[in-house]
C-alpha cells in the first residue's frame, strides 16, 4: 500500500510523525526534529497528523517559542471533550458538594442551548442563559451562583480533555468586568459570567488552534 500522509513515515506497520523543526525556533523548542508514534490506523493517523501539524505551526509562529511535551500534545489532540451532562456527572462524582445547585445550573444551560460538548458553548449562550434566568425571576445572587457552578463544571471538562492546559491562567488574567443591559436592569456581570462568556470563545479558538 502506498504511503503519502504528510509529515509521516511508516515503519513496521506503525505511522510516525516526522518533521524538521524550523531552524529559527530550534533553540527555543529544544529539538531539531519532531518524531513521535501516531498509531496504525491510516484514517485516524491522517487526521491526527493534520491536527499536530496545525498545532506545531501555531507553537512555532509565536515570538517566544518554548519546549512542549510531545506525548502530552498528541494525547490532547486525540481526546474528545465530554458533553455537558457527562461532564456534570463526572464533576459531581469527584467532589463532596451539594448536587442540586450544580444540576440546576446545568439544566438551565441545556434548556437554552442544548447538551453540547463542553467546547461548544459560546458567549452568546452565556448571555441567553442569563436572560433566561432573569426572565424566570431569579435574583442577581442566584444567577451568579448558577453561572459559577456552570463555569466550574465546564472548566472541569476542559481540563479532563486537556484543552485548557497552559492557557487557563493567562485567559483568566485577561478577562475584565463588563455590563449586562436589559430592558429593566443594568447589572454588573459577575467575574464568573465573564470567565464563562468571554473566556469560552477564546478557549474554543485556542482549542482548535493548538492544545498544549
Amino acid at each position: 500500500m502506498s504511503h503519502n500522509l504528510s509529515h509521516t513515515i511508516l515503519r513496521s506497520g506503525s505511522y510516525f510523525y516526522n518533521r524538521r523543526v524550523p531552524e529559527r525556533v530550534r533553540d527555543g523548542f529544544g529539538m531539531g526534529a519532531v518524531r513521535i508514534k501516531l498509531g496504525r490506523d491510516e484514517d485516524e493517523v491522517e487526521e491526527l497528523a493534520s491536527h499536530l501539524t496545525a498545532a506545531l505551526d501555531k507553537l512555532w509562529s509565536v515570538e517566544d517559542v518554548r519546549p512542549v511535551d510531545l506525548s502530552h500534545l498528541v494525547k490532547s489532540l486525540r481526546k474528545e471533550p465530554m458533553d455537558l451532562l457527562a461532564c456534570c456527572e463526572d464533576y459531581l462524582s469527584s467532589r463532596s458538594i451539594q448536587v442540586k445547585p450544580v444540576k440546576l445550573a446545568i439544566d438551565a444551560m441545556i434548556e437554552v442551548a442544548g447538551n453540547k460538548p463542553v467546547t461548544g458553548y459560546t458567549r452568546a449562550d452565556a448571555r441567553t442563559l442569563v436572560e433566561h434566568l432573569f426572565g424566570k425571576g431569579n435574583k442577581t445572587g442566584t444567577i451568579r451562583r448558577r453561572v459559577n457552578s456552570l463555569h466550574a463544571v465546564i472548566e472541569h471538562g476542559l481540563l479532563e480533555a486537556d484543552v485548557l492546559c497552559g492557557w487557563c491562567s493567562s485567559i483568566r488574567a485577561n478577562l475584565t468586568a463588563s455590563l449586562l443591559r436589559s430592558n429593566r436592569l443594568r447589572l454588573r456581570l459577575v467575574v464568573g459570567l465573564i470567565r464563562f462568556g468571554r473566556g469560552f470563545d477564546a478557549l474554543k479558538r485556542t482549542a482548535v488552534d493548538v492544545m498544549v
